[in-house]
This record gives structure tokens, sequence and C-alpha cells, in this order.
């Protein structure tokens, strides 16, 4: 039954650290105990099937004329993978609108992170990204970045995340907030069982 799964979802812009902190966290924890799902790998797969080009642009257009018509549809793709995962954990990073925060709702006890960097540290990581980051953000110039980033898919906050994650600086100081975060939900080996 999915109601005995842990969900984590980490909130944040491109570039603030959601993937990174998922995977210090899930090392910790031993990454044969977690289960990943990341909204990017979703959409791209739908980009493949429509034979769309798969860029930052294209996913902010997609994205906001979905959302409109199918409120939901990314978080409905999400909540599924999360029903059919093969252990009790599961991180998402990449989650971007209200309602992907309401799988809270779904799954009890589910934890809500919020990761913040600065714009100027996110576009420095997004344009040091290899092989064209998730959406060929490699390439992006600061202007369209800026604009991107005030598309109403990059928006939205949750209200009252159970833990922030400042991650403006250094990978050590991410790993040591990652460590208290660690601490704060009791997440360890012994709580994770395969599904």
């Amino acid at each position: 039954m999915f109601q005995n799964k842990s969900l984590f979802i980490f909130f944040g812009k491109p570039g603030c650290g959601k993937d990174t902190a998922c995977n210090l966290l899930r090392d910790m924890v031993g990454s044969g105990l977690v289960t990943m799902i990341n909204s990017s790998d979703i959409i791209k797969e739908a980009f493949e099937l429509l034979g769309i080009s798969f860029n930052r642009d294209n996913c902010a257009k997609f994205f906001i004329s979905l959302s409109g018509e199918f409120p939901g549809w990314l978080s409905n793709a999400v909540r599924n993978r999360i029903e059919n995962a093969k252990t009790n954990i599961v991180f998402y990073p990449g989650a971007r609108k209200e309602t992907d925060e309401n799988l809270k709702l779904i799954f009890p006890g589910t934890k809500v992170i919020w990761v913040e960097a600065s714009a100027d540290t996110r576009y420095k990581r997004i344009r040091g990204r290899v092989s064209g980051g998730k959406a060929g953000e490699d390439s992006l110039s600061r202007a369209d970045f800026d604009r991107q980033d005030l598309a109403s898919n990059e928006l939205y906050r949750p209200s009252s995340p159970d833990f922030e994650i400042d991650n403006n600086w250094d990978i050590a100081n991410l790993r040591v907030q990652i460590q208290r975060l660690q601490r704060c939900i009791s997440l360890s080996p012994v709580h994770s069982t395969q599904a």
C-alpha cells in the first residue's frame, strides 16, 4: 500500500541545488533505499513522444499551456510513479506548483523542503552544467535566464516548508545542512525498508 511511503518534496528554482541535495541525502541514507522521481524526466519523456525539442524555453511554454488546460497533470504523473516506486522512501526534486505540494494530502507524513539560492548563484551553476544541462540551460543568456526565472511555473514557493536549505555556498556547507535535515527528519537506513 502506498500510504506507507515517505515522500520528500524538494521545491526551489532551477540551479538552486535540489538534485544535489537529494543525491547527498540519498547517499547518507543508502542509495538502494531511495527512489528519485524528477519532473524534468517526465517532461522529457513527453517531449520525446511529441517530437518537441527539449529546452528550457519549450519546457516553460509546455508547462504553462498544459497547466491552464489540465491543472495537476504533472503531479498526477508524479503520483503514479510514487505509488509504483519499489522503495518506501521517495525523493521528488523539481516540484514547481501548489499541486505538487498537495501530494502531501495523499501521502501522509510528506516533508516539504525549500532550497534557496540567489539568482546569481543559480545562473552560474546552470551555465556550468555539462552536456546541455537538464534542458539546454548551459547556453542561456543572463537576460533569458532572468526572463524565464519570472515565468509563472517558477514563482511558486510553499507557504510553510518543513525544512529550508540556504544553498548559496559550497558543497561542504550544503553537506552540513543535509546532515541537519537528515537528523531533523529522522531519516536513516533503519527507518527504510523495501516496499
